[in-house]
């Protein structure tokens, strides 16, 4: 996610603030849990 951030705010000249909307589940580290419940990967 950092280096989207940066990539984002280098593309528009200035830092971008970053609000986690929807925070990911406990114990769900890498955010997989809205992956498998909507991909069904």
């Amino acid at each position: 996610m950092a280096d989207l951030q940066a990539a984002v705010g280098h593309a528009v000249g200035h830092p971008v603030a970053v609000k986690d909307v929807v925070p990911l589940t406990p114990g769900d580290a890498r955010g997989l849990s809205v992956f498998y419940a909507s991909g069904g990967g």
